[in-house]
Formats: C-alpha cells, sequence, structure tokens
C-alpha cells in the first residue's frame, strides 16, 4: 500500500463520519497513477491541466492543501477517474 491508497483507507473512515480531507489527494482534478504510485510510494500525484503539447502533466503533493472547492469523497474521486472525467490522462 501507498499513501495516497492509505489516504483512501483513512477516508472512507472519516468521510461516513462528516469529515473531508483538505489535501490534493481527495482533489476532483488530481490523479495518482500505478507507475507514481509505485515510485514514488504515492507521496506525489498528478494535477492534469489544459495542454496539448504531450508533455507530463504537473506533479503536486498529496498532503498538500487543496481548495475547498476541488474537494470530493473517496467514492466521487473514484467514479470521477473511471469515467476519464476531463483533463484526466491515464
Amino acid at each position: 500500500m501507498d499513501a495516497f491508497w492509505a489516504l483512501y483507507a483513512a477516508r472512507e473512515q472519516f468521510e461516513p463520519l462528516g469529515w473531508l480531507l483538505g489535501v490534493q489527494g481527495c482533489s476532483r482534478v488530481t490523479r495518482i497513477s500505478g507507475m507514481l504510485g509505485e515510485a514514488g510510494e504515492g507521496m506525489r500525484m498528478y494535477r492534469p491541466e489544459p495542454c496539448g503539447d504531450g508533455s507530463l502533466p504537473p506533479l503536486v503533493d498529496t498532503f498538500a492543501p487543496a481548495p475547498r472547492d476541488e474537494l470530493v469523497s473517496a467514492d466521487e474521486q473514484l467514479a470521477l477517474w473511471r469515467s476519464g472525467a476531463r483533463g484526466f490522462r491515464g
């Protein structure tokens, strides 16, 4: 297990109690990849931004503060990823 998935497991416990953690790992606009999770132990995530030049999106710390309006529940975050939400690259 890496830091992102440990955070996810904690969220499954906190969110039913009404807690929404304010970190990048809980943002609707960040994404972890398998390779990034393995290489970085889940401590960094991609923060996709509109770009068409083929470069990799910028990285952010999983536990860095995130804007309140970007926060979503763990279930909402996974649903966004699975739907291929705009801005995410696999």
